[in-house]
């Protein structure tokens, strides 16, 4: 039997058929992977408290100026430490303050507020001595109202809940009533409150009034519900 010599019909006809199944491949290639990522942005948007898997997104470029805050301090603001007047990067306002004293009396104490250019700022309140009813020139309260301050977990005052229980585990929130407010908590880091707005509870009054809500989770709470400051106190 004569072999037919194949001439350039056949050859381009080769060439358009290679090309339709390569394009083909890929499209097929394509189509699977997007479907998987759609699955799995399905997966994260249902995440509970109890999978903590919502993956805590890391602005690397915030991360490198940020200030370390541990137990105890938040960049140079530490408990106990002697209140400055002057701190480099900051610019600090001092005011006062009425508080009300554990027996009930009341008195002016001194607020310092160091502001962050227009990133936020801390508020420090020096310790109060119950003995001598006097207040000291020493940190007692910190309060971070700015992304600028992150724990090792880079975790800070905007977090959301979820962000915080993917890393911490052992998350506690507790309501407080008297200032209608949720407090965040992690016994890594005993003398740490990230407070959230009543604004985000979507459950029931009546649950928060008995035992002060001491059986909340996440999912009482609505999705993305970010942290509006951070609280450093013994």
């Amino acid at each position: 039997m004569t072999r037919r010599r194949l001439d350039y019909k056949d050859i381009a006809f080769l060439i358009q058929w290679g090309i339709a199944l390569i394009l083909t491949s890929l499209l097929s290639a394509c189509n699977v992977n997007h479907g998987n990522s759609q699955n799995g942005d399905e997966h994260n948007d249902n995440v509970t408290s109890d999978q903590s898997t919502v993956v805590v997104r890391i602005d690397t470029a915030l991360v490198d100026r940020a200030y370390p805050m541990t137990n105890s301090s938040a960049g140079p603001f530490r408990l106990g430490a002697v209140i400055q007047d002057t701190i480099i990067g900051f610019e600090v306002e001092k005011s006062t303050e009425v508080k009300t004293l554990p027996e009930g009396k009341t008195m002016e104490i001194p607020i310092y507020t160091y502001y962050i250019g227009n990133e936020g700022w801390v508020r420090v309140t020096p310790q109060y001595d119950a003995v001598t009813g006097l207040v000291s020139d020493n940190t007692g309260e910190i309060y971070v109202y700015s992304e600028l301050f992150m724990t090792d977990k880079c975790i800070g005052a905007v977090s959301s809940l979820e962000e915080f229980a993917s890393v911490y585990s052992d998350i506690t929130i507790r309501y407080v009533g008297e200032c209608d407010m949720f407090a965040i908590e992690t016994f890594q880091l005993p003398n740490v409150q990230f407070l959230l707005e009543r604004e985000h509870y979507t459950g029931e009054v009546h649950d928060l009034n008995s035992s002060s809500g001491s059986a909340l989770n996440v999912s009482d709470f609505e999705e993305k519900s970010h942290f509006y400051a951070i609280r450093i106190s013994q």
